[in-house]
């Protein structure tokens, strides 16, 4: 019986998405709230990236300074 109920409510809410207006910013008509919805979801996309992007870099330049490091330890001296 609760598959049932869950089934019609789910098929409800599908077919009439004005029954489920959660989010103001996404049904909106006025244009300044859909270029600052479109406007925050590129920042929250990039900003991860951006900052995985920033620590692969750092490790990067860490591993050469520290190849660098080797290298010159093991040179004999002249």
């Amino acid at each position: 019986m609760r598959m049932w109920f869950a089934a019609a409510v789910a098929l409800a809410l599908v077919s009439a998405p004005q029954l489920s207006d959660a989010c103001a910013v996404c049904f909106s008509g006025r244009d300044e709230n859909r270029q600052a919805f479109t406007i925050t979801t590129a920042l929250l996309t990039g900003l991860p990236l951006l900052m995985v992007g920033s620590v692969v870099y750092w490790l990067r330049l860490r591993f050469r300074e520290l190849q660098e490091r080797v290298r010159r330890d093991r040179s004999p001296l002249l």
